[in-house]
């Protein structure tokens, strides 16, 4: 899968990224993030439905993230920090899970 990193002006390292929208339901999206490590507490967040754009919430290596997807019908995902001011940890295995989905 393709990952397109997002890096602050400010920092040299990724503080989130984006993959396609390749799941059209997310238990799916749920599982493979429960399988990556450093990912726990995985949950299913809204859908179409529900006003909720967050297609799902873990915790990565102890930090709240977030798999968001804008106007909750978008072409990508976008995956960071709940928090977006906050620091986040090194993302690197979790973009590297991801191009290897």
């Amino acid at each position: 899968m393709r990952v397109n990193e997002l890096v602050r002006p400010d920092q040299h390292r990724p503080c989130a990224f984006e993959v396609s929208s390749s799941w059209p339901v997310f238990r799916p999206l749920a599982r493979f993030l429960g399988s990556v490590s450093g990912a726990t507490e995985v949950r299913r967040g809204g859908n179409w439905f529900s006003g909720d754009e967050n297609r799902a919430y873990f915790l990565f290596h102890g930090v709240p993230f977030v798999v968001w997807e804008p106007w909750g019908d978008s072409s990508r995902y976008w995956i960071g920090p709940a928090d977006t001011t906050a620091a986040a940890p090194d993302l690197g295995p979790l973009m590297q899970a991801f191009r290897e989905y």
